[in-house]
């Protein structure tokens, strides 16, 4: 019984990690073949079909082993998680570049021959032009609309989306990353 333990879990890591790559390359083709739409809504389909392959690829292992619910259950849990756990890094590492701009602040001194002084960086990284660019890439992706002057959510279920991300980040973070965020925004509307 212990050495099928063991079969169970590399195959159903490998059935993980196949799914992991899977999600990986959904997304890519996703978001190269509907290039106008937003890196999240790709993200989320191809996670989905990730997750839907996933469940069907376990249930078919169980069955074709003859594995009981319960005794499969806890390793198909812990595979389960890891695999978001892995689909939540992902997505963060590469919505980074568009997110922070810490990065895109490093990547325009990194590639200046002579360096930038603050002001030019200032130049190119005023909070005027930051949010003029958030705002278009909103716009055009459909998750805000302008309306008599104002915006307003575009899509409701981006809302959701938010909601999620901020409960899987004060799980992690606890009330820290809220701390952060208002000190953050305080410090702007000081400027």
């Amino acid at each position: 019984m212990n050495h099928l333990k063991g079969d169970i879990s590399i195959q159903t890591v490998i059935i993980t990690v196949s799914c992991f790559i899977l999600m990986v390359i959904v997304h890519i083709v996703l978001k190269r073949a509907f290039s106008k739409k937003s890196l999240i809504l790709t993200f989320f389909i191809a996670f989905f079909v990730s997750i839907i392959i996933f469940i069907s690829s376990n249930a078919v292992y169980m069955h074709l082993k003859s594995l009981s619910f319960s005794y499969f259950m806890p390793v198909f849990a812990a595979n389960l998680i890891i695999l978001i756990c892995a689909d939540y890094c992902y997505i963060n590492t590469v919505n980074i570049v568009n997110a922070s701009v810490r990065i895109r602040i490093l990547d325009e001194i990194s590639g200046s021959v002579s360096g930038l002084s603050e002001r030019q960086i200032l130049r190119i990284y005023n909070a005027g032009g930051i949010l003029s660019s958030r705002l278009e890439r909103l716009l055009l992706s459909g998750q805000i609309i302008k309306r008599s002057g104002k915006y307003i959510s575009g899509k409701p279920g981006q809302v959701l989306l938010y909601k999620f991300f901020m409960l899987f980040r004060t799980l992690i973070f606890g009330n820290m990353f809220k701390t952060v965020v208002k000190k953050e925004a305080d410090f702007v509307k000081k400027d």
